[in-house]
């Protein structure tokens, strides 16, 4: 059964907790505490290679990021895509990319890109 089909399983029967991980050690944790679904988080990803959470971390390092996490654990994994990266084709990219990784979900917020360091610190 694919990790998508997880994911909406589980929704089915209700709310689904997802706690955040950055890595795949994390996730591995979270699967063990036998939770139903992780969550990437950007943040954490963006802390792990020594940037600020600014959207300074590219579309394909988190998809990377997003695809070591899912290889490691059996649970979906929902992923932190940031703004999508540009416009709608850079969203439809974004998807495409993260699906290739094992992503079971993901998502997207919706504010210019690129973010400025104002409208961050407002997160």
């Amino acid at each position: 059964m694919s990790k998508g089909k997880l994911f909406r399983d589980a929704l089915k029967r209700g709310m689904v907790a997802a706690p955040g991980c950055y890595d795949c050690i994390t996730a591995r944790s979270i699967e063990r505490a036998g939770f139903e679904a992780a969550y990437m988080t950007g943040a954490g990803t963006a802390a792990t290679l020594g940037y600020p959470d600014y959207g300074l971390v590219t579309m394909s390092e988190m998809a990377a990021n997003a695809g070591r996490i899912a290889t490691a654990i059996k649970l979906p994994v929902i992923a932190d895509a940031d703004t999508g990266y540009g416009n709608e084709l850079n969203v439809i990219r974004t998807v495409r990319e993260y699906e290739k990784q094992g992503v079971a979900g993901l998502h997207i917020e919706t504010r210019a890109f690129p973010r400025s360091a104002a409208t961050s610190r407002t997160r």
